[in-house]
Parts: structure tokens; C-alpha cells; sequence
């Protein structure tokens, strides 16, 4: 088994289910995602898009098709970043509520949560409960 891995299609199913309630039909390869993600004009891969995933799995690969895979495979940074902030934006947004918390406190309510490590009933309610499925990562 692979351990450690960032799959863009499992984690697609992940922010689609959060998104609608239940996963799509059908996976995304990398080309839909990046049609969806950053609204990439499909004509820019029509070609990668036009390839089946029969085609895909043929080996070797011929030339124009691993000239589609090595153009496609360059944005995959871009796209696990983007999709990272997709699912961290519960936990950004935590943040910048609890830092709009503080920022609204005086001098000295602030330095008594910070020196006692308190944690206040406002700053509890803008903490989110995460998921259970989510929970059991942590």
C-alpha cells in the first residue's frame, strides 16, 4: 500500500460530498479538475480531454499523448493547493474568527486569555465541531 500520497480524485470526492451531500457518479481526471478548479477554458485541453481513460491506460504511451500527460502533470502542484484551501477553509476560517476575537479584545482582557491560556465562551463558539470521519485523523 502507498502511504502519504495526495490523490487529486479521492480528495475531488471529498470536497464534491461535502459540497452536495453525496459524491458524483463519475471521478474527474486531472484535466476536469482543472476545468473546475481554475476555470481553465476546456478548448486548452480539448485534446487531453478527448483522450478516454482506455486510452490513457495503454503502455507505453505514444508521443503525443505523454506530450499531453507531461502538460497536464505540470499544474498538479497548483491543483493539490488549491484543493488543500478548499478543505482547510474551515480551519482558516477559525482562525480569522479568532483572531477578529482578539483584535476587538482591549490590552487587558487580551493578555489575561493569552498569559492563562484560556479559552473564552466566545472564542469556543467560533470554533467549529469537525465531522466525526474528520475527527478520527486528528
Amino acid at each position: 500500500m502507498v502511504n502519504n500520497t495526495f490523490d487529486t480524485q479521492i480528495v475531488d470526492l471529498i470536497i464534491e460530498k461535502n459540497k452536495n451531500g453525496s459524491c458524483p457518479e463519475n471521478t474527474k481526471d486531472i484535466s476536469k479538475c482543472l476545468v473546475d478548479y481554475f476555470n481553465f477554458p476546456a478548448s486548452l485541453l480539448k485534446d487531453a480531454l478527448a483522450l478516454s481513460t482506455k486510452k490513457w491506460m495503454e503502455r507505453p504511451l505514444n508521443e503525443k499523448n505523454r506530450l499531453y500527460a507531461s502538460q497536464l502533470v505540470t499544474y498538479l502542484i497548483i491543483l493539490k493547493e488549491q484543493m488543500q484551501k478548499k478543505l482547510l477553509s474551515t480551519v482558516y476560517k477559525a482562525i480569522n474568527d479568532v483572531h477578529s476575537v482578539y483584535y476587538n479584545l482591549n490590552n487587558y482582557e487580551f493578555s489575561q486569555i493569552i498569559q492563562n491560556n484560556k479559552v473564552t465562551k466566545v472564542i469556543d463558539d467560533v470554533i467549529p465541531m469537525l465531522t466525526k470521519s474528520s475527527d478520527q485523523n486528528i
